[in-house]
Order: C-alpha cells, then sequence, then structure tokens
C-alpha cells in the first residue's frame, strides 16, 4: 500500500484525514469532500461540503464526525456518510485550520485573525 496512488483529480487537494481505524481516507477537492476505502475498490463517497473551496478537514477518531472549514467562511459538522450535523454562521474570514481534540470533546477552528474552540456540537 506504501506509495500507492488513491486516487488522481482534475485540481489541488487541500486537506486529508483518517477515520480511527485507517480503513478509509477523507479529502477534499474543490467544494467537494470524499471519503475513500483503502480496503475495497469501491467509489468514494461524495458530498458538497462548501460554497468554494475545502480547505481544511479532521476526522475525530473518537466519534468519527467530521469537521470542515471552507473558503465561504464556515465550518461544518458531518457524520461519517456525509451528511450535515451543523453549519456555523459566516466568519470574516477563510476557515484555514480545524482540528478534533484527542477526547472528541470539542474542536478549533482558526481563521484569518482568530481562534475559536468550540464543543462537539459546534457551539464556540
Amino acid at each position: 500500500m506504501l506509495r500507492s496512488v488513491i486516487t488522481q483529480m482534475p485540481s489541488p487537494v487541500y486537506c486529508i484525514s483518517c477515520d480511527a481505524a485507517s480503513d478509509n481516507i477523507l479529502f477534499s477537492n474543490n467544494e467537494y469532500c470524499y471519503i475513500k476505502s483503502l480496503k475495497t475498490q469501491a467509489p468514494p463517497l461524495k458530498w458538497k461540503a462548501h460554497d468554494g473551496l475545502v480547505l481544511c478537514s479532521d476526522w475525530c477518531l473518537v466519534s468519527e464526525h467530521i469537521v470542515t472549514g471552507g473558503e465561504d467562511c464556515k465550518f461544518k459538522l458531518w457524520d461519517r456518510y456525509g451528511r450535515s450535523l451543523f453549519t456555523s454562521i459566516s466568519c470574516d474570514f477563510p476557515i484555514s485550520s480545524v482540528a478534533w481534540s484527542p477526547d472528541g470533546q470539542c474542536f478549533a477552528v482558526g481563521s484569518q485573525n482568530i481562534l475559536r474552540l468550540c464543543d462537539k456540537a459546534g457551539v464556540c
């Protein structure tokens, strides 16, 4: 599996992360997120995540929830099937970084000049 090509996309992949078991990989391309199985040859799960580029993502190892941040100045929470759980109001600048805490109780959201700490439901 080392050095294998998982997928090829027509434009840059800005973010990537694995699930807890390392069986699936989450990545973004343009406004879409994809979950690709590393165990099967099934086509990836794909959903429109943002109205603009998806710039960052992280997969919670505890709850298996996904947080994404985008050029649309929003961060969003998803379940592992791409179903929306929460959408933030628009921030002043694009969301450039997101990261779950190791215990899955909260996540951080970074933007131009701000860092927010949000609970696992998305409340900051």
